[in-house]
């Protein structure tokens, strides 16, 4: 069984690099999404006002509370969900 462990922890070292995220096929989808949009890449965004950062915990505090009991035990509420949490 150590024999096995060694030839595995060798055969890592020896791997090749993951291939899972492609920077083409990236680039290939945001644009054909945006396409519609005209000149997308030169529009200026604005910056996220603090609503629209609340907005936007609440949303995630909603779905990862649907989604996970251990979430929704440590964070029973979005109030309790506060920024730091989130940051963290």
């Amino acid at each position: 069984m150590r024999c096995a462990g060694r030839a595995l922890a060798a055969l890592l070292l020896f791997a090749p690099a993951a291939g899972a995220y492609n920077e083409a096929i990236h680039a290939f989808l945001t644009m054909r999404a945006f396409s519609e949009r005209g000149n997308w890449l030169a529009e200026e965004l604005a910056a996220p006002v603090p609503a629209d950062l609340e907005a936007l915990r609440t949303l995630f505090h909603r779905e990862a509370a649907s989604r996970s009991t251990a979430f929704r035990t440590r964070f029973p509420s979005p109030q309790g969900f506060d920024a730091w949490e989130m940051k963290r």
